[in-house]
């Protein structure tokens, strides 16, 4: 267990190889290695960690961000988990002010001469960019949690040379 600035870190190790990280904002991310016991055995809100996004049902495949269906709730009693049907796509960005905002904010994300120039080759950014405007567009507070997220994967594959545009207290 980490607590960081911005962050709440949890990894369970062997046998379950398990990290989820949560950003006290909007955004949760489980990370399964592939040696797991979990690993293509799993099924709920988050996928089936088969590495095929495609297949998950509560991803909206036209944003390509996670939802939470009313008929699939961790509140309601157990289901067995199988084709969720469907999923629908709200576009938050009902404005043309307010998707200009989005852009503007989130253009860092897509700056060829920005702070996250030397990532881009190594990590692309489009989905990042996507899941920022769609977040600002829905609640400008929660649209940090992209920034902070290409942050961190920049650096977990390999590039420390970028400069945060998140402060130490988690504020972009």
């Amino acid at each position: 267990f980490a607590r960081g600035p911005a962050a709440v870190i949890v990894s369970i190790g062997f046998p379950i190889f398990t990290k989820i990280s949560w950003d006290a904002r909007s955004t949760v991310a489980v990370t399964v290695s592939p040696m797991s016991q979990i690993n293509s055995n799993a099924c709920g809100l988050c996928g089936n960690l088969n590495n095929e996004p495609k297949d998950d049902s509560a991803l909206v495949r036209q944003d390509g961000y996670w939802k939470v269906d009313n008929e699939v709730s961790l509140f309601k009693s157990p289901k067995k988990c199988g084709d969720s049907g469907p999923s629908t796509s709200v576009d938050p960005c009902d404005t043309d002010k307010l998707k200009a905002e989005a852009h503007k904010y989130c253009s860092v994300l897509a700056d060829e001469n920005g702070p996250y120039r030397n990532c881009f080759d190594v990590v692309s950014s489009k989905e990042f960019y996507s899941s920022c405007v769609f977040d600002y567009c829905g609640d400008k507070t929660t649209a940090c949690s992209s920034l902070t997220a290409y942050e961190d994967e920049c650096k977990a594959n390999g590039v420390h040379d970028i400069t945060s545009v998140v402060d130490a207290c988690g504020v972009c």
